[in-house]
């Protein structure tokens, strides 16, 4: 399916050259799987935070040694 899309030349460019992709579909088509790869990273985050351990994670537990 052809779609028709007005892009930043300057950012489709650099896209390219960052990505070492061959032509601009590439770059195009590499962008939105990243877009949908972190998209649904975060997603499943969200799912993670709002589960029942919800208040009982601490990044940095006491550090009291049982001795």
């Amino acid at each position: 399916m052809q779609t028709h899309l007005a892009v930043n030349d300057r950012l489709l460019d650099e896209a390219r050259r960052l990505g070492r992709h061959k032509s601009k579909r590439d770059a195009v088509a590499a962008a939105l799987k990243e877009y949908i790869a972190n998209r649904r990273h975060l997603a499943g985050v969200t799912v993670w935070n709002l589960s029942a351990h919800e208040g009982a994670y601490h990044p940095r537990p006491s550090r009291a040694y049982k001795r």
